[in-house]
């Protein structure tokens, strides 16, 4: 997991503002360049910024005083955003990468899982699996990250240290105890600021500088992302079954218990609601606003609590709902806890961090914010009805508003203790910046349906002709280019070292407006730049060629077989699975990537048969064709297998 853009644009601002004033209020370096008299100048060079770190994020004064003289003139909320990293965590963590990208860093017996900045964690590493990186961790938006650097030098480390590592961090998630949140962070710095790890002056000094002298630094990853990975070795470590069996940890299930897969989504449903339903996971129901309307109506609405706080609605809320806010704050394990628990734990981060509150705000489109603003001017409180024609604008926008069963009717409203809050956000701006990112997409997911490049030019004259009016250039691309090379780059097709990249995921976070429906079909279906379907292939026949393949026809009916008896078979889970992977098999993707695919699905196995389909797919890699590696165009490819 990473920021998104506009959060990787709020932390880099304030983190540049204070490194600034930091690095000249640090204490003087008490670094000595001797200890590493047999190491490179780079070496020594890049522990000397290791020294830097430790100085600045081990005085928590210096935090204290950035916030006293406020010398980068920056609002009290980020402000208080700054004066949460008086509690950073620096030291020599070991990372532990897991499915999805998430990435734990382990310190001592304490698990934290971070996000990445500008890219995610895994594709900053020298390592595919675990690595350990001299850093300091922050609490920022609610959730934990590190501060811009991971320093990398080669440690005399064994297989047993990262075997213990695995289990350590894979223990911590089943049993939750991975802490993931900003305000878990704060009491787990505490407990970890004893670890024997922790860098108080320079932790384990001779080690490391006997691992420079005989190996040169290598590896090491500094503020600009730089590659320096350490020698491969000659003979690669082919991928098993048995030796990938510690990643596939969450699909793998006790012999006793039966295989599963995804909840299905027409479960109990029969007639009419189920036909209602295959529509709206279809894309057909997103317009049929009314029978949403009556579903939260008769589904959603709270009973007139005792008051209009926040506490008191989540309370008053389906569970159900309240574990996907908690889910969307990025709380984990908390499905096992007490309805009040899961409750405080949404209002805390909400009331708590000014950050968490605006970045809420920032994932909604222009629509609701207009919405929210005419609430908020109306008093916090708005009549509404399946009825009054307003559609999407009724809904309300958990947490910030809930529809509330009174005697007079359906009402949406506002907790009492967001609205003071939300009558001093700029609506203005802030609506005129979304409305302007909004219509960045469109270009943007216009470009990944023609695999097309933009220029910000043009981008420019798109914005231009949207407004219907022409500010200056300058100004446009001071306060906009970040955002939108940032967002372009990220979608563009490019290909580097024989391999092509393009995958949207960025996206799925994106398409806002379309919450209603299943957000991943809709945004693999209409935004990925990948050969899905026949049609994307241009050739018919080509994608059924690809599929009747007997390696791809075996996984099918691998999956046919494990698949339990009750799932649902209109949606042809066996066979929407199977067609991803045979995408994946033909797009440069190892084997282990599309285990974490079938991971992904909420796939679950005996070990013996995870074996077998490990099996399975790994011939379905290395059989089917890869023409994009060969250079072939899909034209190409139709002569060449006819």
């Amino acid at each position: 997991m990473k920021l998104s853009s506009s959060q990787l644009r709020r932390f880099c601002r304030l983190y540049d503002a204070f490194m600034a004033f930091a690095e000249v209020r640090a204490a003087p370096s008490a670094f000595d360049g001797s200890l590493f008299a047999a190491a490179s100048p780079e070496v020594v060079a890049e522990f000397r910024k290791i020294d830097g770190m430790c100085r600045i994020w081990t005085d928590p004064s210096i935090v204290d005083a950035f916030v006293e003289e406020n010398p980068a003139n920056l609002s009290p909320r980020e402000l208080d955003v700054v004066r949460e990293w008086k509690h950073a965590l620096p030291g020599l963590f070991h990372i532990v990468l897991m499915p999805q990208h998430v990435s734990l860093f382990l310190l001592d017996d304490v698990v934290f899982e971070v996000r990445g900045l500008a890219m995610q964690v895994d594709e900053q590493l020298t390592r595919d699996d675990q690595a350990f990186a001299f850093t300091t961790l922050l609490p920022f938006d609610g959730a934990i990250v590190f501060a811009r650097d991971l320093f990398m030098p080669p440690l005399p480390v064994d297989d047993d240290q990262y075997d213990d590592a695995l289990r350590l961090a894979c223990r911590a998630q089943a049993d939750g105890d991975v802490v993931a949140t900003a305000r878990g962070f704060v009491e787990a710095s505490k407990r970890a600021a004893s670890s024997t790890l922790v860098i108080d002056e320079l932790p384990n000094w001779e080690n490391v500088r006997k691992a420079s002298e005989v190996d040169g630094l290598g590896g090491l990853v500094g503020r600009e992302g730089g590659e320096g990975a350490s020698a491969a070795p000659d003979e690669p470590q082919v991928a098993t079954a048995d030796n990938v069996l510690p990643y596939a940890a969450p699909m793998i299930i006790p012999d006793d218990e039966p295989a599963q897969t995804h909840p299905c989504p027409l479960a109990g449903l029969s007639g009419e609601e189920r036909d209602r339903r295959i529509e709206e996971l279809t894309m057909g129901g997103a317009s049929s606003l009314g029978s949403l309307l009556a579903d939260f109506f008769s589904e959603s609405a709270v009973k007139d609590p005792p008051d209009r706080t926040l506490r008191s609605l989540l309370l008053a809320s389906k569970k159900a709902d309240l574990q996907s806010i908690a889910s969307s704050f990025g709380l984990r394990k908390l499905s096992q806890a007490n309805k009040k628990q899961l409750a405080d734990a949404i209002a805390d981060q909400l009331l708590d961090s000014p950050g968490t509150f605006d970045a809420l705000l920032e994932t909604l489109t222009a629509r609701e914010l207009k919405s929210l603003r005419a609430q908020v001017e109306a008093g916090g409180e708005m009549p509404v009805s399946p009825e009054s024609g307003e559609g999407a604008l009724a809904l309300p926008i958990a947490p910030l508003s809930f529809f509330v069963k009174t005697a007079e009717g359906v009402k949406r409203v506002v907790p009492t203790d967001l609205l003071e809050a939300l009558s001093q956000v700029d609506w203005d701006n802030l609506i005129v910046e979304v409305m302007l990112f909004e219509e960045m997409r469109k270009v943007v997911e216009a470009l990944v349906q023609l695999r097309g490049v933009e220029t910000f030019e043009v981008l420019y004259g798109t914005y231009c002709a949207w407004k219907g009016t022409a500010i200056p250039y300058d100004v446009f691309a001071d306060e906009l280019r970040y955002q939108a090379e940032d967002d372009l780059s990220e979608f563009r097709c490019f290909c580097s070292g024989g391999t092509w990249y393009g995958v949207a995921r960025d996206l799925y976070e994106e398409v806002t407006e379309e919450g209603m429906v299943e957000l991943y079909r809709f945004a693999r279906e209409h935004f990925e730049p990948r050969p899905l379907t026949a049609e994307m292939l241009y050739e018919a026949n080509m994608f059924e060629w690809l599929f009747q393949r007997p390696a791809s026809q075996a996984v099918l009916a691998f999956l046919d077989a494990h698949v339990p008896d009750d799932e649902d078979r209109e949606l042809a889970f066996a066979d929407d699975v199977v067609s991803e992977l045979v995408v994946m098999a033909i797009s440069c993707y190892s084997p282990q990537d599309v285990i974490d695919m079938l991971e992904a699905t909420g796939l679950r196995l005996h070990e013996r048969d995870f074996k077998e389909l490990w099996d399975l797919v790994v011939n379905m890699v290395n059989t089917l064709p890869n023409w994009s590696l060969a250079g072939w165009s899909n034209e190409d490819a139709v002569a060449r297998l006819a």
